[in-house]
């Protein structure tokens, strides 16, 4: 909270200056003439609470320009310009006597909206620049946001597949028949199998076992182990968890 009200009050505008620097002594001299001209209007200290914020809306709305690309920005530009030339204008013709001290009716309505427009022009301008820029701001980060999901879950699917992939190979290794069994050229037993743990599979592997004493009475342990595709310590671990079981 701190570090945005700073960036609201000082590190925004300071950023402008700093690429200006010439709109330091500009913005003095709006500021100036602004106050001047509106002290006729309204009382001290409001003539230049006054001036300062409109500069001050002036500074925040360029400030948000540098981030977003918006017709407010250009629109600030021409309102900041035409509430100095305006309030400029009119404190020198009161400075030379060109405007009387009691105008009349109608001259009064006219030096009203001129004091009034122009201000709230900037201001709306300022509001508008800012507003784009938040939203400018808040479609980068769902459109971050989105790319980072889009991401996780790519890799979550290729993960989710490898992981499909490894099932299914193992399963082919179990369930296929005691004859078509698949090998390593090296005559290896596939060594994924050694690792492969849970109560299903070793239902499977004593299965299997099961089926070759059947077909080959008197076969040997090490032998079955070669047909399923297992080695031999993986079969003795399930025939030993299976009479754990019925012990």
């Amino acid at each position: 909270m701190i570090t945005t009200f700073y960036r609201a009050t000082i590190g925004d505008l300071g950023d402008v200056i700093a690429e200006q620097p010439h709109q330091a002594l500009i913005s003095t001299a709006s500021v100036t003439l602004i106050a001047l001209e509106a002290g006729l209007v309204v009382p001290p200290p409001a003539n230049i609470a006054l001036a300062v914020g409109i500069e001050w809306a002036f500074l925040r709305g360029a400030a948000s320009a540098r981030r977003v690309a918006t017709p407010w920005a250009t629109a600030l530009n021409w309102g900041a310009a035409a509430v100095l030339l305006v309030y400029g204008s009119l404190w020198s013709l009161r400075k030379f006597g060109a405007i009387p001290h009691d105008p009349s009716l109608w001259l009064a309505v006219v030096l009203t909206v001129l004091h009034i427009v122009p201000v709230f022009f900037v201001a709306l301008c300022a509001a508008q620049v800012h507003a784009a820029m938040q939203r400018a701001d808040l479609s980068r980060a769902t459109t971050t946001a989105e790319r980072r999901e889009h991401i996780d879950l790519e890799i979550y699917e290729a993960e989710q597949k490898a992981l499909a992939r490894q099932r299914v190979k193992a399963a082919n290794v179990f369930t296929a028949p005691p004859g078509e069994q698949r090998h390593f050229a090296s005559g290896r037993a596939m060594n994924s199998v050694d690792t492969v743990h849970g109560e299903q599979l070793t239902e499977q592997v004593r299965e299997q076992f099961a089926r070759l004493c059947e077909q080959s009475p008197g076969i040997s342990k090490s032998e079955a182990a070669r047909r399923i595709g297992i080695s031999r310590t993986t079969l003795y671990k399930a025939l030993k968890e299976d009479e754990d079981a019925t012990a």
